[in-house]
């Protein structure tokens, strides 16, 4: 038996969705600043997300880690949440070596909220 990450995730988010939960934003803002690790680039990019589980919203501000392998030609982001060690970074990024995370503050919402 093989293990499918997407149609596990898929069902997980089925579940979540089927209990209530869902995004309503999602503003994000350009890194400040990206940074080589060997062959590949990395930038943090803080972000603002609110959601609604049963009923109630939840604001959280935390980073992504944006990584690209092709000099910045297509990039994909992982998510290190609201507390981001440099542990935590070097998971990612194993050459981190506590360069600065832009405020997630920056970000405002856009809807006057």
């Amino acid at each position: 038996m093989s293990f499918d990450f997407g149609k596990n995730q898929t069902r997980f988010y089925d579940a979540l969705r089927d209990r209530g939960w869902g995004f309503i934003r999602y503003d994000v803002t350009a890194p400040r600043e990206v940074f080589r690790d060997g062959t590949r680039l990395y930038a943090f990019v803080p972000f603002i997300r609110t959601s609604t589980f049963g009923g109630q919203p939840h604001t959280t501000q935390a980073f992504d880690i944006a990584l690209s392998v092709d000099g910045g030609e297509t990039w994909k982001f992982v998510s290190i949440g609201n507390n981001p060690t440099p542990e935590r970074i070097r998971l990612i990024v194993p050459s981190y070596s506590g360069q600065p995370l832009p405020p997630t503050r920056e970000v405002q919402p856009t809807d006057g909220q």
